[in-house]
């Protein structure tokens, strides 16, 4: 009678500890969020005439808040997010001409004009969605990362800056901005990749969409990459 008493107080034991270890890693498994995603890119267009030159230092800044959703007891999660995305284009080469039905850019004479600073600066509402891959998803700091996405944008600022010698050749040096360059696409889309290891990656997006609305300016595409850091 003693032993099944016994038996019967060890499986209860048992049944308790195992609960509690499955909680236990419950509670541990996915802890890395990731909800803070800030990128910091250095960026081109694809696809441009020979007559527009983008500097090298042309760069973009996105910050975005991912909210991540585990699939189940896997490495895997889904993250939504919303944020600010940036890009600054710079060059020299060209000024920025626009008529009703189209934007053209405009070839400049350097031997006439000293050009400073030529960009063109856009500000979107970025809508990104990832999917994510941790080799450890309980640890931030120790974690191989990759993830793979889709974003979405919607330009909700615009201009065009110079500075250097005046366009219309009067010889003076000046500095303008111009907003609400026409026929800019409003809508931008691309897919994204980013992967690394811990709280530094590297990522790559990629814009199917055009710089400009089809038919209504250069049939450009921006590609942007560089570091990304991801925390809490």
């Amino acid at each position: 009678m003693m032993r099944k008493w016994l038996f019967l107080l060890f499986c209860v034991l048992s049944t308790k500890t195992m609960v509690a270890q499955d909680e236990e890693t419950k509670e541990k498994v996915n802890k890395a969020k990731d909800r803070i995603v800030v990128e910091l890119a250095l960026e081109n267009l694809i696809n441009k005439p020979d007559t527009i030159k983008i500097s090298g230092l042309s760069r973009g800044f996105n910050t975005y808040f991912m909210y991540d959703i585990p699939l189940g007891k896997s490495r895997l999660s889904l993250a939504p997010g919303i944020g600010i995305g940036t890009s600054n284009f710079y060059h020299k080469s060209n000024k920025i001409v626009s008529d009703s039905a189209k934007t053209y850019f405009v070839p400049i004479d350097k031997s006439t004009f000293d050009v400073k600073k030529n960009k063109i600066g856009l500000t979107y509402v970025d809508i990104p969605i990832e999917l994510r891959y941790r080799s450890k998803p309980n640890d931030k700091n120790t974690s191989w990362k990759l993830a793979a996405g889709f974003k979405i944008g919607f330009l909700i600022h615009n201009k065009w800056k110079y500075k250097g010698l005046d366009l219309d050749g009067s010889g003076k040096e000046v500095k303008f901005k111009q907003y609400n360059v026409a026929n800019l696409e409003k809508l931008r889309y691309g897919v994204t990749l980013r992967g690394g290891y811990g709280a530094f990656n590297l990522f790559v997006n990629y814009y199917i969409s055009s710089l400009f609305k089809a038919e209504n300016g250069p049939a450009m595409h921006p590609i942007a990459f560089g570091i990304s850091i991801n925390g809490l």
